[in-house]
């Protein structure tokens, strides 16, 4: 064909946040991100792929 049979992978997620403020000044987020995929297309650290993927990270903001 002219590429138009070609179909890629379906991705999606879903994303959890939590907010604290410990003072008027200082926010803390805590962000939890669930992806996956119809097709191995996430890249894990041994050099193998998967179809899912877990990110966990955290934000300090501190507001003046």
């Amino acid at each position: 064909g002219l590429g138009f049979d070609c179909k890629g992978a379906t991705r999606q997620d879903v994303t959890l946040d939590l907010l604290f403020y410990p003072t008027q000044q200082i926010t803390v987020k805590v962000e939890y991100r669930h992806d996956w995929a119809t097709q191995q297309v996430f890249l894990r650290s041994d050099g193998s792929y998967s179809r899912n993927n877990d990110l966990l990270g955290a934000q300090f903001i501190y507001s003046f």
